[in-house]
């Protein structure tokens, strides 16, 4: 089962008991709890806490952060794999009164925040302490080069790709983007052979940006596609969100009067508020989905009961008919009996003293079956009363 509440919520919980007697509740580990507490920047009580509130001695309760860019104010807590509990079960939408989403601060006041810790980004100038990301393709790379070097003869395809000056500077751009974003709390990914699948996740979305030459498709996904292969040799940066726009948030070019590298604070600056836009995006596509989906459960239950019901009326109708097709049935099953009877007498009246063995064998038999063709000798016609 999934719990859903707000920061203010989990971060009220974790503050009213200590976390071994919290966790449980709701199937999960106290560390799993605490991971949680820290993935949503929501302090938890020091070691030490509780033993000094019992003890009555002074402590301190920290307070909770005001929520970071592309931060979710929902979280849930869930004892299995996230992709079991993502989406709202039907009947849990059912039960909600979904209200607009409210952001405790502006646009402008959170990118005002970043803008004031993200002041300047050093622009990296050698690859000789790279970030953890750049330096994993530059091992790579180097593999392909001593695999080159090691053959009498190499396929185009082993070797190194990324020893062009253009590959070079683009690594250091992306060197000099990730550095950032790690200083500034955000983890970023570096994915595929040539190292076109790029983004950074801002808290709890996932941004994608490109960087390429300024003649290369960039209008792709997730995808690693190969280098342009007529480069012009000048650099294009896009930044896209990961499903909100189809279209690119922002791009960057080199120009006649400058370079990306003169944009590279603002281009940081750029993820970060990207981060945002989506989270403040999703979070309104959340909400017009559950009125959505909520008014379409009320009425598919609307057209259901009223289908239940017509059936029902059907039901019974077709009950009724039964039951007078039966009265009916009995009503001619009595005639024929009593019929059978009148004949039984008029023979035996016609025959007067003159009946004989046989015949009183077949008079027997005659009214025994008059008996059983008789809905009210039977007791068959009870059946209709009930």
């Amino acid at each position: 089962m999934a719990y859903r509440m707000t920061r203010k919520e989990l971060y009220d919980l974790v503050w009213t008991e200590p976390m071994k007697n919290l966790a449980p509740q709701y199937y999960i580990s106290d560390v799993s709890l605490s991971k949680i507490c820290r993935r949503h920047s929501i302090p938890v009580p020091e070691r030490g806490y509780w033993a000094k509130l019992k003890a009555g001695k002074k402590v301190h309760k920290k307070q909770l952060p005001l929520r970071g860019p592309g931060m979710s104010d929902e979280i849930i807590v869930h004892p299995g794999p996230m992709s079991a509990y993502r989406d709202l079960f039907d009947q849990e939408i059912l039960n909600l009164a979904p209200t607009p989403p409210t952001f405790d601060r502006s646009l402008d006041e959170i990118m005002a925040e970043v803008r004031s810790t993200i002041r300047k980004v050093t622009i990296t100038r050698t690859l000789d302490k790279p970030h953890r990301l750049i330096a994993k393709v530059l091992n790579e790379d180097e593999k392909r080069k001593q695999k080159t070097n090691d053959l009498p003869m190499s396929f185009i395809l082993d070797k190194p790709l990324f020893e062009s000056p253009f590959e070079r500077r683009r690594l250091r751009l992306l060197d000099s983007i990730f550095k950032a974003l790690d200083n500034y709390g955000m983890r970023s990914w570096l994915d595929g052979k040539y190292a076109r699948d790029v983004g950074a996740y801002i808290n709890d979305q996932a941004i994608s940006f490109k960087i390429d030459d300024k003649k290369a498709d960039l209008s792709q996904g997730h995808v690693d596609y190969k280098p342009c292969l007529n480069p012009s040799g000048k650099m294009k940066i896009v930044i896209y969100g990961t499903y909100c726009e189809t279209k690119p948030r922002r791009t960057w070019e080199d120009v006649e009067d400058g370079l990306i590298e003169k944009s590279i604070t603002e281009i940081v600056i750029a993820v970060v508020e990207a981060g945002e836009r989506q989270y403040r995006y999703s979070a309104q596509r959340s909400y017009e989905f559950i009125l959505q989906r909520k008014a379409k459960l009320i009425e598919e239950a609307r057209i259901k009961k009223e289908e239940n019901e017509r059936k029902e009326r059907e039901h019974r109708i077709q009950l009724e008919q039964k039951r007078i097709e039966r009265l009916l049935s009995h009503a001619t099953e009595l005639r024929q009996a009593q019929d059978i009877r009148a004949y039984v007498q008029g023979v035996k009246s016609l025959l007067n003293s003159d009946a004989s063995t046989e015949f009183q064998e077949w008079e027997r038999w005659a009214l025994a079956q008059a008996d059983r063709i008789d809905p009210v000798v039977s007791g068959r016609f009870k059946d209709i009363i009930k």
